[in-house]
């Protein structure tokens, strides 16, 4: 039976077939093992849980204890970004000379806001 330009027999085709209906089988029973982790855990996976998951599927090796594996290891901890003051440059450009930069700008805005910082530190006292 020609396919694709090849001679393939009818028994290579019939496991080409069986590989490929085992392996979405696989696929289905391990998204069902991790839905059900999922639900009895109440935990979803983290971006990197995600891709080792997507990983192991790919290289079929994805087993329930693999599932429990990598949804067990803890996700690295994100450390907390300090918040931001956002000042439009629009906003303060015609206090600085002509090409001064956004770096420079920030540098006399910290520089001024120290100065007042201590005026009020010493007229409070």
């Amino acid at each position: 039976m020609p396919i694709n330009g090849r001679n393939i027999g009818f028994y290579s085709l019939f496991l080409q077939k069986k590989e490929d209906v085992l392996w979405q089988i696989r696929r289905i029973l391990s998204q069902a093992e991790l839905w059900d982790l999922i639900g009895r855990e109440d935990a979803t996976p983290s971006l990197s849980q995600a891709q080792k998951l997507k990983e192991a599927s790919k290289e079929s090796v994805l087993t329930p204890e693999k599932i429990q594996h990598i949804m067990a290891a803890k996700p690295p901890s994100v450390k907390p970004r300090d918040p931001q003051l956002m000042i439009p440059v629009a906003k303060v450009e015609r206090y600085f000379p002509k090409g001064f930069t956004s770096d420079q700008m920030q540098q006399v805005i910290v520089k001024l806001l120290e100065n007042y910082a201590r005026a009020h530190q010493h007229g409070s006292r």
